[in-house]
């Protein structure tokens, strides 16, 4: 004795799932390829760290950031902490604590020693999720702090010079006036003493002398 059962849609309902579990799928792959390729772009990586319970997840290009290779080693916050400069470890462990208390992150741009001993510029950004973990990322920002040092540097050249250039017109417009004004005083009293004795060529040598001082 047996029975038969038609099963076709069953069928076609469980294809039709699994079809739509591989098109999801395929649909996560090509975010993650995308958002991958955007962190390479754009030099950050990403991370999702989970303050209940300490665990820490990096993105693979956060990694690379730090010229290690991806999931090279288990994340941790103490681990974090040994890639910090020396001169920068206070300022980020205060923002650290301060992220813990009030849920708030420095964006003030901080050092690294990467794995290769390269020093780079960080910025950190992030905001928790309503389960305390929080998801944020961190971006070389080398080349714009550098840029901007180059700038300021210059730009301190640039006021030096200015200085000199201000020192200058200050010898020109001072020192030089007073041999100036004895040279065309000294013409005047020539010519008016000696007006009758001089000769027309003589005088217009002295006009000139004074014009020339004048300009000058």
């Amino acid at each position: 004795i047996g029975t038969s059962t038609d099963i076709t849609d069953q069928k076609n309902f469980t294809e039709e799932l699994e079809q739509k579990v591989i098109e999801r799928t395929e649909q996560l792959q090509i975010r993650n390829k995308t958002f991958e390729f955007a962190e390479s772009i754009a030099n950050f990586g990403s991370y999702k760290w989970n303050l209940k319970t300490g665990e820490l997840e990096y993105s693979d290009n956060l990694f690379r950031l730090l010229d290690c290779e991806p999931q090279e080693f288990i994340p941790s916050y103490e681990k974090f902490l040994s890639f910090i400069h020396p001169d920068d470890l206070q300022y980020v462990l205060h923002n650290g604590e301060n992220t813990k208390t009030s849920a708030q992150i420095g964006e003030s741009p901080y050092r690294i020693i990467s794995k290769t001993g390269a020093v780079k510029y960080m910025r950190s950004n992030g905001r928790f999720t309503d389960n305390d973990i929080l998801i944020g990322t961190m971006q070389d920002v080398s080349q714009d702090i550098l840029a901007s040092m180059d700038l300021k540097a210059k730009n301190h050249e640039l006021e030096d010079a200015n200085a000199e250039l201000a020192s200058f017109n200050y010898i020109a417009s001072h020192d030089l006036q007073e041999p100036l004004r004895k040279i065309r005083g000294f013409s005047k009293r020539i010519i008016d003493a000696a007006d009758d004795n001089l000769s027309d060529k003589t005088k217009d040598y002295f006009d000139r002398i004074n014009a020339a001082a004048k300009r000058m």
